[in-house]
């Protein structure tokens, strides 16, 4: 979303120390739940139909303090790239605000990254509900959607996950409340911190992805475990649900 606030952000605490540059994971996706399946929209075109919500993965081979392993549970930040159920992707770890790669439209002018303002808003997301998802399809659809409408939605104003330059369709009525009232509130709640870091798994060639790392500089209770899958999901094989979303619009 366009900000009107000044991003008085401390960069320093997202660039979160610990993170070396030779930090990386292979991991294999098994599956997204709970999720609920959307259709996403951008700049008046269908870009696609896949997963909102948590992507759960197993890794194979993990690299540095701050990579994942076993199995660990993600969120997408990047729509402009796939990737599949049953497959295996090497990623290397970086700070959030680093990511994804290739840059969302609401960090114009820049190959990669996030912008300050925005990694900020994720945070205070993580900060305000994360804990709480649990294994509900709608919270986690909502978290996923909320993440994305923060990212690709460039119209000013209240956030809205059914209309804009970014939109979805297809998820739960309650869902799609959640995710406006999660956008939102991330986006008024200031400065927050969440108890773990917030890394991300980023690749120029696969889909980015975020997840909690190591507890922060301030310590911290541990991170819940992985939602519990539930089943009676369709597998549509794949996640990567918006090839077309390349421009670059200004926040």
């Amino acid at each position: 979303m366009l900000k009107a606030r000044n991003a008085l952000v401390m960069a320093a605490m997202l660039v979160s120390a610990g993170v070396a540059s030779a930090d990386s994971v292979t991991a294999t996706l098994n599956n997204c739940s709970p999720s609920e399946i959307v259709n996403v929209y951008y700049q008046g075109q269908y870009a696609g139909q896949g997963y909102a919500g948590s992507i759960n993965w197993t890794a194979t081979s993990s690299t540095g303090s701050t990579a994942p392993t076993g199995s660990f549970s993600t969120y997408c930040d990047d729509l402009t790239q796939d990737v599949y159920i049953g497959s295996t992707y090497t990623y290397n770890i970086v700070p959030m605000i680093n990511s994804p790669d290739p840059a969302p439209p609401t960090n114009p002018g820049f190959t990669t990254g996030m912008s300050a303002t925005l990694a900020q808003d994720i945070t205070n997301l993580y900060s305000l509900e994360y804990d709480g998802i649990g294994n509900s399809n709608d919270k986690a659809a909502a978290f996923q959607i909320a993440i994305w409408e923060m990212e690709y939605e460039t119209n000013s104003g209240t956030p809205d996950v059914s209309s804009g330059n970014f939109y979805v369709t297809g998820e739960t009525a309650l869902a799609q409340t959640l995710a406006n009232q999660y956008a939102s509130s991330a986006e008024t709640a200031g400065q927050l911190s969440f108890h773990n870091q917030i890394l991300d798994m980023t690749s120029a060639t696969a889909q980015d992805q975020l997840f909690i790392g190591p507890p922060s500089l301030q310590g911290a209770p541990p991170v819940p475990a992985p939602a519990a899958v539930l089943g009676g999901l369709p597998l549509l094989g794949i996640l990567g649900i918006a090839r077309k979303i390349r421009q670059r619009a200004t926040r």
